[in-house]
Protein backbone atom coordinates (compact mmCIF):
# COMPACT_ATOMS: atom_id res chain seq x y z
CA UNK A 1 0.00 0.00 0.00
CA UNK A 2 2.77 2.41 0.91
CA UNK A 3 4.62 1.59 -2.29
CA UNK A 4 1.46 2.23 -4.30
CA UNK A 5 1.22 5.74 -2.84
CA UNK A 6 4.84 6.33 -3.78
CA UNK A 7 4.36 5.14 -7.36
CA UNK A 8 1.24 7.26 -7.84
CA UNK A 9 3.16 10.27 -6.48
CA UNK A 10 6.06 9.49 -8.80
CA UNK A 11 3.77 9.19 -11.82
CA UNK A 12 2.09 12.51 -11.00
CA UNK A 13 5.44 14.21 -10.52
CA UNK A 14 6.73 12.85 -13.81
CA UNK A 15 3.68 13.95 -15.76
CA UNK A 16 3.72 17.46 -14.31
CA UNK A 17 7.46 17.92 -14.77
CA UNK A 18 7.36 16.61 -18.36
CA UNK A 19 4.38 18.80 -19.19
CA UNK A 20 6.02 21.93 -17.85
CA UNK A 21 9.32 21.07 -19.53
CA UNK A 22 7.77 20.49 -22.94
CA UNK A 23 5.60 23.59 -22.91
CA UNK A 24 7.95 25.87 -21.00
CA UNK A 25 5.10 27.23 -18.92
CA UNK A 26 2.46 26.13 -16.46
CA UNK A 27 -0.84 25.69 -18.26
CA UNK A 28 -3.03 25.44 -15.21
CA UNK A 29 -3.29 27.77 -12.29
CA UNK A 30 -2.30 25.14 -9.71
CA UNK A 31 0.67 23.57 -11.53
CA UNK A 32 3.27 25.81 -9.82
CA UNK A 33 1.78 24.92 -6.43
CA UNK A 34 1.73 21.22 -7.39
CA UNK A 35 5.38 21.42 -8.48
CA UNK A 36 6.31 23.06 -5.18
CA UNK A 37 4.45 20.41 -3.18
CA UNK A 38 6.10 17.61 -5.17
CA UNK A 39 9.54 19.14 -4.80
CA UNK A 40 9.21 19.50 -1.04
CA UNK A 41 7.44 16.21 -0.32
CA UNK A 42 10.04 13.75 -1.63
CA UNK A 43 11.60 13.25 1.84
CA UNK A 44 8.20 12.14 3.14
CA UNK A 45 7.81 9.68 0.28
CA UNK A 46 11.28 8.36 1.03
CA UNK A 47 10.28 7.96 4.69
CA UNK A 48 7.15 6.01 3.66
CA UNK A 49 9.30 3.72 1.52
CA UNK A 50 11.69 3.19 4.43
CA UNK A 51 8.82 2.31 6.75
CA UNK A 52 7.57 -0.20 4.18
CA UNK A 53 11.01 -1.80 3.90
CA UNK A 54 11.33 -2.05 7.68
CA UNK A 55 7.87 -3.61 8.02
CA UNK A 56 8.62 -6.17 5.30
CA UNK A 57 11.94 -7.01 6.97
CA UNK A 58 10.28 -7.46 10.35
CA UNK A 59 7.60 -9.62 8.78
CA UNK A 60 10.19 -11.77 7.01
CA UNK A 61 12.28 -12.11 10.16
CA UNK A 62 9.32 -13.14 12.31
CA UNK A 63 8.08 -15.92 10.05
CA UNK A 64 7.81 -19.19 11.94
CA UNK A 65 7.36 -21.61 9.04
CA UNK A 66 10.97 -21.73 7.89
Amino acid sequence: MIELVFYIWLLGATLVFVGVTLTGESSERFEPIWLLVLATSWPFMLLFMLVGVVLVAISAASRTDR
